[in-house]
């Protein structure tokens, strides 16, 4: 396949309109206002948790959930999926999965954009210890990054919104549906995961399939030399977009590299909604990663970290603050974070080596990328762009420097 194809390709062509800001169409989560209502989301995973649910998929969705905590997160389930009963609001937890002939207990509960309350996990754990007491029993804590904070978390195995976001989109690409109406649903869902929780690329869904599709074409592809030999082609089929097109090109090149996804807008309202400028308190970080650093996590560390070693924006007292740095791991984590820990103080990184602990983070690196001042003066749009430049421009040396270092783990 020709990368001239892909300027035909109708999923290029709404990706332009989504980088346009037109979009594709409605979104029927956005129309009813309830795009961000938890209780929803909550209503949408158990029925396709529910293997007798009317999504046409039987056991499919359940099953791959499983698998993924299994190869993910190390945690064994077994259940008779046919006996299992799936839960809403059972003792106030968002979800409850029962199997009784098994005698396993799954409980999740779901945080989309809200904090647990005051010792919220824990009294649930101690609920369904002595109503369940005779079951094997399972907590899962879902939340948008995967990295939130736990009053239960040795108990708990946190995992994120980008989860179940594979789930659905792996299953919308192999599924066949009797249903159009539902395919289009659990797409309007994907599309609502990427715009709430995963940062400023829109249109992840169409991105997803044209790197699956156009992934021997975009390695290696330089844009000075796609102007060069269709920048006229591109003006006819355009319709005076050619600007546009190339742009959302460079979009697909980037996502196919190693560029960072950072910054979720989510984060940010909550961020710059909840400062109080007068003294610039402490305010929760940004966390973030790139393909490559979780290309090394998994291959030359432990799976099980892939989501704990990350790169983070910290507002601190007086400035915002990069750092390179591992996220308090559970208990199943505890061995090989502490043996990642040892290796680090015994081999650390030339410079900036910050070897300290702070709430239970171990901080490998840090650096101040903005002073009090700076973050002050910007409103919200032109703090993102700031932050990102910096971040981007870091990604060619420092990044690339840690993620060298990491990967001589041994």
């Amino acid at each position: 396949m020709n990368i001239k194809s892909i300027f035909t390709d109708e999923d290029f062509i709404n990706l332009t309109r989504v980088q346009e800001g037109v979009g594709i169409k409605f979104n029927i989560f956005s129309v009813l206002g309830q795009a961000d209502y938890e209780i929803k989301h909550s209503n949408v995973i158990s029925w396709l948790l529910n293997h007798k649910g009317s999504h046409e998929l039987k056991d499919i969705f359940i099953n791959k959930f499983i698998e993924l905590l299994r190869d993910i997160y190390n945690i064994n389930i077994v259940l008779n999926i046919n006996n299992s009963v799936v839960y809403r609001e059972k003792y106030y937890i968002d979800i409850i999965i029962e199997d009784s002939s098994n005698k396993v207990i799954v409980a999740i509960e779901n945080k989309f954009g809200s904090q647990e309350s005051y010792q919220q996990l824990l009294q649930y754990r101690k609920q369904i210890e002595k109503v369940y007491k005779d079951y094997q029993q399972f907590y899962i804590f879902l939340t948008p990054l995967g990295n939130q904070y736990s009053s239960d978390r040795d108990n708990w195995i946190q995992i994120s919104y980008k989860d179940i976001y594979s789930i659905i989109l792996n299953i919308v690409n192999i599924c066949k549906f009797k249903d159009q109406n539902i395919s289009e649903f659990l797409k309007m869902y994907l599309e609502l995961i990427d715009s709430r929780l995963f940062g400023n690329i829109q249109g992840k869904y169409l991105i997803e399939a044209l790197l699956k599709r156009y992934s021997t074409e975009l390695e290696n592809l330089s844009i000075e030399n796609i102007i060069n030999q269709y920048q006229t082609y591109i003006n006819s089929i355009s319709k005076g977009k050619s600007d546009l097109y190339i742009e959302t090109l460079q979009v697909l090149i980037n996502t196919h590299g190693n560029v960072p996804i950072i910054l979720r807008d989510y984060a940010w309202e909550q961020l710059y909604k909840n400062s109080d400028p007068p003294s610039f308190r402490r305010l929760s970080s940004i966390g973030f990663s790139t393909y490559n650093l979780k290309s090394i996590i998994k291959e030359n560390i432990s799976q099980e970290l892939i989501h704990n070693v990350l790169y983070y924006l910290s507002f601190g007292k007086n400035e915002v603050i990069f750092s390179f740095a591992i996220y308090p791991p559970n208990k199943e984590q505890r061995k090989a974070r502490n043996a990642l820990v040892e290796w680090i103080k015994d081999n650390p990184p030339t410079s900036n080596f910050a070897n300290r602990r702070e709430y239970d983070y171990y901080i490998i690196y840090e650096a101040v990328v903005l002073s009090k001042e700076d973050f002050l003066k910007n409103n919200l749009d032109s703090l993102k762009i700031k932050l990102v430049d910096k971040i981007n421009n870091m990604y060619s040396s420092t990044i690339k420097e840690l993620e060298l270092y990491i990967s001589n783990y041994s």
